[in-house]
Parts: structure tokens; C-alpha cells; sequence
């Protein structure tokens, strides 16, 4: 609710793949092993700069098929920094005890 982000469940007792025509379930289990597999090299990130992992991610893959790879590359790195979710304590944005 705080970012705007909407939820969408599926029923997969139902066979129910597909939330939306780009929304497939498929798209998000292969999205999230790249950011795994991903996320491996780092062995174990520190909470505070995931935001910062997480847009370095989501311009990877925004760029991994453009043609001008470089300027796309300093474009998405220049944003990032408007994207920066700021949280004086990570533990009580999610409710961690």
C-alpha cells in the first residue's frame, strides 16, 4: 500500500497461471531464480543497501538486450538514486522482531 504495489493471487488449484495477459506465473518463478542466481555472488547482502542491489538487478535487465548497452547502463544508474526507498530501520518498515 505505501508503494503503491498491487497484489495479484492466483488460484493454482484451479490451474490459474495468469493474472493478467503479462503476468504469468512462469515470468515471475523465472524472474525471481535469475535474481537468486543473481544475488549468489554476493554471499549475503547487507539489508540496508538491498534497494541498491535491487535497482543494480532491474538495470541489468533492462539493458541485457538494448543495443547501446553503455548510455542505457549510465541512463538506469543515474535514476537509481530517485528510486532509493530511504528507512531509518529496515526492521520496523517490515515489522521484524
Amino acid at each position: 500500500k505505501e508503494h503503491n504495489i498491487k497484489h495479484k493471487a492466483l488460484n493454482l488449484s484451479k490451474k490459474q497461471r495468469v493474472a493478467e495477459k503479462h503476468l504469468h506465473l512462469q515470468n515471475v518463478n523465472a524472474t525471481h531464480s535469475r535474481l537468486k542466481g543473481w544475488m549468489r555472488r554476493f554471499h549475503g547482502v547487507a539489508s540496508k543497501y538491498l534497494q541498491n542491489y535491487m535497482n543494480y538487478f532491474r538495470t541489468l535487465e533492462e539493458i541485457k538486450k538494448s543495443e547501446n548497452a553503455c548510455c542505457d547502463f549510465l541512463h538506469y544508474a543515474l535514476l537509481a538514486d530517485c528510486s532509493f526507498i530511504s528507512t531509518k530501520n529496515i526492521s520496523q518498515h517490515f515489522a521484524i522482531t
